[in-house]
């Protein structure tokens, strides 16, 4: 069976700082997998290199056997992988629920108008916001901000979810 996710050999280089230094991993559809370390110690780099909001100096990123290292962040998004970030990344001038289409609209199985706004409803319900769905994200708090994020991440049906820090800057 091929691994859902395969890390070779992965370097990011920024000038002389390594800040991911040849690591690799193997991730098998269903399981879950924590990067474990101190602040500054890759761990967003990582997720970086995986969902191509940065680009690996050396060494490769398959996803189901196909590799993504290299391609735009929209390429791999569509190719099903999906993120949350350390600090929420909310679109401001929209509702909840609008936040979560997007999730449908843009990713892996794109799915749009009565079907993504009932997706939107369904992960909003399981995130605990239903009731919130036409509530501007703007005027949320922290916490409702990150399960609209998390929401929005699910909605794109991905076959690999990224949570980078999802429970960072929480009490």
């Amino acid at each position: 069976m091929t691994a859902a996710l395969t890390v070779h050999t992965a370097r990011k280089a920024f000038g002389g700082l390594i800040a991911v230094n040849d690591v690799s991993f193997e991730v098998r559809r269903g399981e879950l997998l924590g990067l474990i370390g101190p602040n500054g110690s890759g761990k967003t780099t990582m997720l970086n290199l995986i969902s191509g909001a940065l680009k690996p100096t050396s060494g490769e990123i398959m996803l189901e056997g196909r590799r993504i290292s290299g391609l735009p962040a929209h390429a791999i998004a569509r190719q099903g992988v999906a993120r949350t970030f350390q600090l929420v990344r909310v679109l401001p001038s929209l509702d909840a629920e609008q936040n979560v289409m997007a999730g449908a609209v843009f990713g892996h199985v794109r799915t749009w108008g009565a079907d993504a706004r009932k997706t939107a409803r369904a992960l909003l319900d399981r995130v605990g916001l239903g009731a919130r769905a036409h509530m501007p994200v703007s005027a949320m708090t922290y916490i409702d901000q990150k399960r609209v994020e998390l929401a929005r991440a699910l909605a794109a049906n991905p076959r690999i979810l990224l949570l980078d820090e999802w429970l960072a800057g929480l009490n």
